[in-house]
């Protein structure tokens, strides 16, 4: 039975799900790492560096954002990147009081 969708199918490998779980155990220990190194103010920056890496690999292939039209793509990055300026007003606002 059609519903009349013409959507396709992505099937992702064992080989890349397999890439992408040591790719965040990989990260994950470099977080873990990246915590017991005392860098002041950069300890923050660095622990975001690595907590948005790890969420672009899962949007990316667990949410399969990487196989979505480019459209939705730019929507999507369009979204993360106003929360980011955001946050960043908002830690400015913060940081001035």
């Amino acid at each position: 039975m059609s519903h009349g969708h013409d959507e396709e199918v992505h099937i992702v490998s064992f080989s890349t799900h397999t890439a992408v779980w040591l790719g965040l155990l990989m990260l994950s220990g470099l977080t873990v790492a990246a915590a017991g190194i005392n860098l002041g103010s950069l300890n923050l920056l660095i622990a975001m560096t690595i907590a948005t890496m790890k969420a672009s690999l899962v949007v990316a292939y667990f949410m399969h954002v990487k196989y979505e039209k480019p459209a939705l793509q730019f929507i999507i990055l369009f979204v993360i990147l106003f929360m980011f300026v955001v946050f960043c007003e908002t830690f400015v606002d913060f940081g001035t009081r």
